[in-house]
């Protein structure tokens, strides 16, 4: 059984953070539209947290914040050896992505099989591949409507307030609509 321990920044490591996408801001000819792009945090979620004016939930913006730099360090250090990935294109994956990119068009699609084949593995090299792609995990405890759209929600760093079933549909549907080629990825569904 995997278990995901969250991790709860202090005030020292947000600054420390927010001072990382600042000085990478200013050692790259990035804007702050391409921070966007790569990291997947809204625009100006990502301005206003490293200038720590953001009033959302900075820990989520946090997590992804760190997972982009620990993406990057990854790849820096693997770039110059001759490493075998966890990903690799088997027939399976090759099928899978073929699929997601259909589905990314705007078409509805549904990936099964059987458990250990790497759909999940495939899944995250997707979302890892492409931009305005975001995974989901089901799980008993996201069975609600409600449950699953926040999760969706958190997907994309959005805070959602205290709203209705109804409000929360229309905030995700407002998330794609401002997206081009959007796709949301929901892993583990059963009925």
């Amino acid at each position: 059984m995997n278990t995901v321990t969250k991790t709860i920044f202090s005030p020292e490591q947000l600054d420390e953070l927010r001072k990382r996408v600042l000085d990478y801001k200013e050692q790259t000819p990035a804007s702050w539209y391409e921070i966007h792009q790569t990291t997947g945090i809204g625009e100006s979620t990502i301005q206003a947290f490293a200038l720590g004016t953001y009033k959302g939930n900075n820990q989520n913006v946090a997590t992804e914040v760190e997972k982009w730099f620990k993406n990057a360090e990854t790849m820096e250090f693997f770039s110059d050896m001759s490493v075998v990935p966890a990903y690799q294109p088997t027939p399976t994956a090759l099928n899978i992505r073929a699929n997601l990119l259909y589905a990314k068009r705007g078409n509805f699609n549904t990936i099964q099989g059987n458990p250990g084949v790497g759909k999940s593995e495939a899944l995250d090299h997707f979302v890892w591949e492409f931009q305005n792609v975001w995974r989901v995990t089901a799980s008993p405890s996201r069975s609600t409507f409600n449950a699953i759209m926040l999760a969706i929600l958190n997907a994309f760093n959005v805070p959602p307030g205290n709203r209705t079933s109804h409000q929360l549909s229309e905030l995700v549907r407002r998330q794609f609509r401002s997206r081009t080629d959007a796709l949301l990825i929901v892993d583990e569904f059963s009925t």
